[in-house]
């Protein structure tokens, strides 16, 4: 039903989604739909281009994958911290990406 693609579209969502939240819960922030959901993007699109990370197995976990997964969380972030820095802190931005990228 769902291929290697949408799985990993899916996990990004759900995953950046909850540890969004957990990020802002821990912070006691306010949950920025906007920057919530320009992070999915740049996640899906850092994951897609750069690495085709979604090609690996989610069942195996190796060195590689897990260095692939950082390049895939570190590049988006130093995208979208310049564009966030006056709306969220960015001790808030790296806890959100160190807990996305531990949770996966």
């Amino acid at each position: 039903m769902f291929g290697k693609k949408s799985l990993n579209i899916l996990v990004i969502i759900v995953l950046t989604m909850v540890t969004f939240w957990w990020t802002t819960f821990i912070f006691h922030a306010e949950f920025i739909l906007e920057a919530c959901f320009a992070i999915i993007v740049f996640r899906i699109i850092s994951s897609f281009l750069i690495y085709k990370d979604y090609s690996l197995s989610w069942s195996k976990a190796t060195q590689k994958t897990f260095l692939l997964k950082s390049v895939v969380v570190a590049v988006p972030l130093f995208i979208y911290t310049p564009i966030f820095h006056g709306e969220v802190r960015i001790a808030f931005m790296l806890s959100e990406a160190m807990t996305y990228l531990v949770s996966m």
